[in-house]
């Protein structure tokens, strides 16, 4: 009992046996994840600046300055969500900063990751066309207006798909009672607790949409590439080919890290 009618907050418990692994998180994504956060956000940033160079306009490097872009919201939020998560006891200021903002910032985290995966897609796709589709299909597909389009479709996409995110948690006042005040925590709503829910949005949607679906369609365009790259005999097409092979097996790699 606190002798208020809020729950604890428990954001410090003293745990023994949970030393060591405050140790490492501290070490790991107190020190770690900011460090790699903010160097993942410089290169991004400096890759979206190259792509949206006038002499580097094209469908392809407008889908992958679209995803520098959802990327560093990526890793901010990423780095909001987890870093703040490890500092919550150095004071109350930090966890009313985590309380309030984790409950806008986690749905957002999840739109982020959602158009870098689809981004990501596209891209391939069109590297695909540019590679094996005919010279008539290249010409019609692979625009900066398309892609443009492309983008903004994902982004409508990504929003809509991630909406439930936004009613999974929400904002409870809560004492703590070693700093003798009310802040606030974070709690999960009924949806987030429903196993119906859980079974099918993160289960059987998750996998479909987000993993196995995008990825297997990233390994039918990379074999289908190198097919058309090792069978052509024409030097220029093959160094295309290969250029273009290059391209789509690290999109596939940047997917695979997404998830």
């Amino acid at each position: 009992m606190n002798g208020t009618d809020l729950p604890d907050c428990e954001i410090c418990v003293a745990d023994p046996e949970a030393s060591t692994y405050r140790i490492y998180n501290s070490i790991v994504i107190g020190i770690l994840v900011p460090v790699v956060g903010v160097l993942g956000i410089v290169g991004n940033a400096l890759s979206a600046a190259v792509y949206s160079l006038p002499a580097m306009k094209s469908s392809v490097n407008m889908y992958l300055f679209a995803l520098a872009i959802s990327d560093i919201v990526v890793v901010i939020t990423g780095i909001f969500l987890y870093f703040l998560l490890s500092i919550e006891c150095a004071g109350p200021f930090v966890t009313m900063i985590y309380g309030l903002g984790a409950s806008y910032v986690f749905p957002v985290s999840h739109i982020a990751q959602t158009s870098s995966v689809y981004l990501v897609v596209c891209a391939a796709i069109d590297c695909f066309v540019s590679t094996v589709g005919p010279v008539s299909i290249r010409k019609h597909m692979c625009t900066v207006q398309n892609a443009r389009r492309a983008v903004i479709a994902i982004a409508i996409f990504s929003v809509v798909y991630n909406l439930p995110h936004w009613f999974e948690i929400e904002v409870v006042d809560c004492y703590e009672a070693q700093w003798n005040m009310t802040l606030v925590m974070l709690t999960q709503t009924a949806l987030r607790l429903n196993e119906l829910y859980i079974t099918v949005y993160y289960i059987y949607m998750y996998t479909a949409v987000l993993t196995v679906g995008p990825l297997a369609l990233l390994i039918i365009l990379n074999s289908t590439i190198i097919i058309k790259t090792v069978c052509t005999k024409k030097d220029s097409d093959s160094r295309e080919g290969e250029v273009q092979y290059i391209l789509c097996s690290s999109l596939t790699d940047s997917l695979y890290s997404l998830n």
